[in-house]
């Protein structure tokens, strides 16, 4: 049975074990199976071990001490793989060199040979006994021990090759063409003279060991040999076609009647080497298909850092896999542009809110203007413009509020109540009886509108408290204007106005609230004309855009406002500008990590260890998909990045 065949078996018949198992499993306590994963890990059985922790964490899925067995399992199975192709790598260009080093007929070159392959068998060695150290139960890792032992042979048979004396390696030269040729020819008694001889210089010398055991063959079992031969040419044949399938059969009836035949042997290695360079070639491809589309999704969705994860993987993978390098080389023209985009859009947001915010609070709809104001300081948390302006629409709305008491306020029935007697002794003429009704509302509601109405009509029979009454809500109003509340102000001046027409000032207090100037002087020394003419050249450079004309229209729009603090426009303009700023650097845009929900770190759990359990079984396309699952979840998942990562060296090797 072949080899890969045999070990593909044997690990379905670990999993259909660990399944029949795992029914068993489930009845008995975390502890116990804590305690038979540790036998398992005892016995270097790592699929096993690892499947038993992995029935603890379901049971138990924040068990971090399972946690961590597993983990460490992991990681020494990882440190096993690699050492494991390391080894295998290494002995296969060792062999190479050594090769060289036979064939090559000048010394200095063939001394060179020698020593590179001296080297890489070395390291093939050292890997070799890495991997073996930490799991020398493993059926592959017996194979390659004797494989390891072989290549040890080969460099002490090369290390003689090197030691001869130049006559003699030309001896040996002369003895290995010799051999061969006779065995070409079918003189297989003079062919075993040659071999005899050439073993005489260098005992261990593979070719020659071979060469005797052919020719001997030859000579006492021709029919055999000649079988043997013609199945070789066949087996020659259906290699050359690629049907490897075929030719390891074929070469598998040569060791059936020629055991020891050296050319069998190293024919199914190569062939066993090549169909899983082959299935990891297929892995290779799905995978790298895998991640290229993931690439494309997340350049759609303007994931950019997502994306070149992604591409880099394939590249990984396979260097030029479709257009992988040009999107790559792309992503950061189309992160850059995508961000101004989200920059200019932002902007604009921010401008076209405080436009929005300041019309309605203008207009008197404060909830509106507290909507856009909010919008404001969601896309741009230091704008101290927006800020102030909801606390002034806050407060306006507080006092609309008090004005006129709605249906859903408590007092709604008591205002009502005394409202209605109010009106009601006043047309009565009883305006003592009826302020009374009206300064109980007062009390409640200090700003309310209908009840401040008639307190004035009322006390205009007392002229003196009708004078204090009046002044009080004038230095209202001026209050409200310094404070640029012109709509509350107008109101308090026309409230005066309505019952006291002759109030002295009060036709230049309703202008300037009417006008939305502020009771403020312009500094001295700016002329209406330098500050009208510094507000153009400040309009002009945030025309011509760019951040360095923009900072000098800030600088024109500070210096407008410092002269003419009534300037409305000029604080706008520097509000936008001082967004526009902010938001080109950057500021309060971190994106931080977002918190993941229970059911989240749940299926991360899940993922994750799947994909442990996936490479357990050195299922490593699998595995990768787990923990590619997991990273959709949790981009910030480190291990699941750097399993992907290991996977990723095996399979390309």
């Amino acid at each position: 049975m072949p080899y890969r065949l045999r070990t593909s078996i044997a690990v379905m018949l670990a999993i259909i074990v660990s399944q029949v198992v795992t029914v068993d499993l489930f009845s008995q306590s975390a502890q116990e199976l804590d305690r038979l994963a540790e036998e398992y890990y005892a016995k270097r059985d790592f699929t096993r071990a690892i499947e038993t922790w992995m029935i603890v964490l379901e049971q138990e899925p924040t068990n971090e001490r399972i946690q961590k067995k597993i983990e460490r399992v992991y990681d020494e199975k990882y440190r096993r793989d690699v050492a494991f192709m390391k080894a295998r790598i290494y002995s296969k260009e060792a062999k190479k060199k050594l090769i060289l080093n036979l064939e090559e007929k000048n010394i200095d070159a063939a001394f060179r040979a020698f020593q590179e392959g001296k080297k890489k068998a070395e390291e093939a060695l050292s890997n070799f006994v890495t991997a073996y150290r930490i799991d020398p139960l493993d059926p592959e890792m017996q194979l390659m021990k004797e494989d390891m032992r072989e290549l040890d042979r080969d460099i002490k048979a090369a290390e003689a090759k090197i030691e001869l004396d130049r006559k003699k390696r030309e001896k040996y030269l002369a003895l290995l063409a010799c051999g061969r040729e006779n065995m070409k020819a079918e003189l297989f008694r003079e062919s075993l003279e040659c071999w005899d001889n050439l073993l005489a210089i260098i005992p261990d010398d593979s070719e020659g060991l071979e060469g005797k055991r052919k020719a001997e063959l030859a000579i006492t079992n021709r029919l055999k040999f000649e079988k043997v031969q013609n199945l070789l040419g066949q087996g020659k044949v259906l290699f050359d076609e690629k049907k490897y399938f075929d030719a390891r059969q074929v070469y598998k009836e040569v060791l059936g009647l020629d055991p020891r035949n050296g050319e069998a042997k190293d024919k199914i290695s190569e062939i066993d080497q090549k169909l899983e360079e082959a299935r990891y070639a297929e892995q290779k491809r799905l995978q790298a298909e895998g991640f290229y589309s993931a690439g494309i999704n997340y350049l759609n969705e303007y994931k950019f850092d997502s994306a070149e994860e992604e591409f880099r993987n394939v590249l990984d993978l396979i260097k030029d896999y479709k257009d992988t390098k040009k999107r790559l080389a792309e992503i950061p023209f189309l992160k850059k542009e995508y961000l101004n985009r989200l920059q200019r859009e932002k902007i604009q947001k921010i401008e076209r809110g405080i436009d929005a915010g300041m019309v309605a609070y203008a207009e008197g709809r404060f909830d509106i203007a507290i909507s856009k104001f909010e919008e404001v300081l969601a896309l741009d948390p230091k704008n101290d413009l927006a800020k102030k302006q909801i606390s002034l629409a806050k407060d306006a709305k507080s006092i609309e509020e008090e004005e006129k008491v709605d249906a859903n306020s408590p007092y709604y029935g008591l205002v009502n109540v005394l409202t209605s007697s109010g009106k009601q002794l006043y047309e009565a003429g009883n305006y003592m009886e009826s302020r009374k009704k009206w300064e109980r509302i007062l009390q409640l509601f200090p700003k309310n509108k209908a009840a401040t109405i008639y307190m004035l009509k009322c006390l205009k029979e007392n002229p003196k408290e009708f004078e204090r009454f009046s002044k009080s809500l004038v230095e209202e109003g001026r209050d409200l204007l310094k404070t640029k509340n012109f709509i509350r102000a107008k109101s308090k001046f026309e409230l005066v106005k309505s019952i006291y027409p002759d109030y002295p000032g009060i036709g230049n207090l309703l202008r300037a609230a009417s006008a939305g100037e502020v009771v403020r002087p312009i500094e001295k020394g700016a002329t209406a004309g330098a500050i009208n003419a510094k507000y153009n050249l400040g309009l002009a450079y945030y025309r011509k855009g760019g951040e360095g004309n923009i900072k000098k229209a800030l600088q024109e729009f500070r210096w407008v406002y410092a002269m003419d603090p009534n300037n409305i426009n000029a604080l706008v303009n520097i509000n936008k500008i001082e967004s526009i700023l902010r938001v080109s650097r950057g500021e309060g845009e971190g994106a931080g990590k977002i918190a993941l929900t229970d059911e989240q770190r749940r299926m991360v759990r899940q993922y994750y260890y799947k994909g442990i359990s996936y490479y357990a079984n050195n299922k490593f396309d699998k595995a990768i998909q787990e923990w590619r699952k997991v990273l959709a979840i949790d981009r910030n998942h480190e291990n699941a990045r750097n399993n992907i990562k290991k996977c990723l060296v095996l399979l390309r090797k």
